[in-house]
């Protein structure tokens, strides 16, 4: 399981999506759910959808929130570049 939100300066941005709490989703448009990247294709729990930096990943989530994804399953984190 990933430990969020990391610090400024670790790895990637991504758009956390808690599938439990969120149901039905779509990433933003132009994005994917992250499946190269094994932190995130191996969390059972978590969808992530990469973004180019943290200013457009909130944008993106404020997007995703008044399109009906609910917010409480959502947060923008930064994966640290170490195994966990």
């Amino acid at each position: 399981m990933l430990v969020p939100p990391g610090r400024y300066g670790d790895g990637p941005v991504h758009i956390r999506v808690e599938g439990g709490i969120v149901g039905l989703w779509r990433p933003p448009a132009d994005y994917e759910v992250e499946l190269n990247d094994w932190r995130c294709r191996w969390d059972p729990k978590y969808d992530y959808v990469a973004i180019e930096n943290s200013l457009s990943a909130f944008l993106y989530a404020k997007q995703m929130i008044e399109r009906g994804v609910p917010a409480a399953g959502l947060s923008v984190v930064r994966l640290a570049d170490t195994p966990i």
